[in-house]
């Protein structure tokens, strides 16, 4: 990517989403009934999703991260707060799932089921909310500077076309078709 000004920032949105992931995978460990609970009252809301075959499981996905990562990057603009926060509660919940599904899968297991498509997936999330968090280093750069807002919004919107979209599409392909089998295997 040819925008090195973006790079502190996606380090800082990488760190932030690890740190999350850890506290909830160490949250599951010290309160694992509360957090079965929870997760299996999130979960219970997507049910249907068993019942959609690969190509709807792929489409959903696909639209999910697309519409979502979209959002945290343009809300970035508040401040930065937006993607912050959805960094924090989406690595907070990954690391409850983590723990919870080790525990019948095996963490090889878990891993191995995630990291096919979340090796592009989280990229993606990455890149997208380090974008929102350098939009919002570029409002407060435009309130104190009155540096105009619209052409980083460009950047950020080409940037998500032409890098971003194709990352969460190629992501939701291989979670749809692939992840879903290795997750399979190891539930067995």
């Amino acid at each position: 990517m040819n925008y090195p000004y973006l790079q502190p920032y996606i380090k800082l949105s990488a760190s932030i989403f690890f740190i999350a992931l850890l506290m909830g995978y160490l949250a599951a460990k010290s309160y694992l009934k509360e957090s079965v609970d929870y997760l299996d009252q999130m979960l219970s809301d997507y049910d249907f999703l068993r019942y959609i075959g690969s190509f709807g499981l792929f489409l959903i996905i696909f639209l999910n991260n697309s519409i979502k990562s979209f959002i945290a990057m343009l809300c970035g603009i508040f401040f930065g707060l937006v993607p912050f926060f959805f960094l924090y509660l989406n690595g907070f919940l990954i690391g409850l799932f983590i723990y919870i599904t080790s525990r019948s899968m095996g963490l090889l297991g878990v891993i191995l089921s995630i990291l096919p498509h979340g090796i592009f997936e989280l990229w993606a999330i990455m890149i997208s909310t380090g974008i929102g968090l350098w939009l919002g280093a570029q409002s407060f750069r435009r309130l104190r500077y009155k540096v105009p807002l619209q052409p980083s919004i460009k950047i950020a919107v080409r940037i998500y076309v032409s890098r971003i979209l194709p990352m969460l599409l190629f992501a939701a392909a291989i979670e749809a078709y692939i992840s879903v089998l290795v997750a399979g295997f190891f539930r067995q």
